[in-house]
């Protein structure tokens, strides 16, 4: 609807890429602002510590204006945060001397030794931006980062993504609120509605979700993937 023009804006949530993959499949911009800047309050939660709330516009301008107008402290958000910067004022300006980097080991095609000619076409594509922008005076360094610790991202995601999804949605019993299962007792009222309201993949990330946050699972996969994740967020 964004791309077509038939809405100026839209507003999404991103836990993994649920707004930035769309807004690129579309040719759209799809901004996902720091952690706390949108509050929360009212949003169905998927896994807490990684839901954002972000937009999808056709401009970077029309996202500056779109969150500019949402962004604030929330006393019934315990996560939100007091963002002052004023995302539209500084839009236009000059970008001589600012400073970008990326990761050299994602955005190198010999790191990729079965690439498709999509993704050679994609790197081509993204390693020209690069050099536009550089043009313009922005400094631009590649920085390395330990593959494994790469390799590590998707699983810690999964892991700690779906553990929190677990546990927010099991209030989803078809009991209290929502569409009611159908059964002759309430355990399989519930079982009705958790099989037929999810679709596969929901289901297969309550189970991964589950399975870590059993008691003889916990150390070995849940609280390892807090572990790698402040090595993460340190590097």
């Amino acid at each position: 609807s964004v791309a077509e023009g038939i809405v100026s804006y839209a507003l999404g949530t991103d836990t993994g890429d649920s707004v930035r993959k769309p807004a690129a499949y579309c040719g759209i911009v799809g901004y996902k602002p720091t952690y706390g800047v949108i509050s929360r309050y009212g949003l169905f939660p998927f896994a807490s510590s990684l839901d954002h709330i972000g937009c999808l516009t056709r401009s970077v301008k029309d996202a500056a204006i779109v969150v500019n107008s949402m962004k604030s402290h929330d006393e019934k958000d315990m996560t939100s945060i007091e963002l002052k910067d004023d995302l539209l004022k500084n839009i236009d300006n000059n970008i001589k001397g600012k400073k970008l980097f990326f990761i050299k080991e994602l955005c190198e095609i010999e790191n990729y030794p079965d690439a498709s000619d999509e993704l050679k076409e994609i790197l081509k594509n993204y390693h020209q931006t690069l050099e536009n922008i550089t043009k313009l005076g922005v400094k631009i360094e590649p920085v390395n980062i330990d593959i494994n610790l790469l390799n590590a991202l998707y699983p810690t995601y999964i892991c700690l993504s779906c553990a929190e999804a677990t546990s927010n949605d099991s209030n989803l019993t078809g009991l209290i609120f929502g569409p009611r299962g159908n059964g002759k007792t309430y355990i399989e009222s519930m079982k009705n509605h958790r099989t037929n309201g999810f679709s596969p993949l929901i289901k297969r990330r309550f189970i991964i979700g589950s399975y870590v946050l059993q008691r003889e699972n916990q150390e070995k996969y849940f609280l390892n993937a807090k572990r790698v994740r402040k090595m993460i967020v340190d590097k």
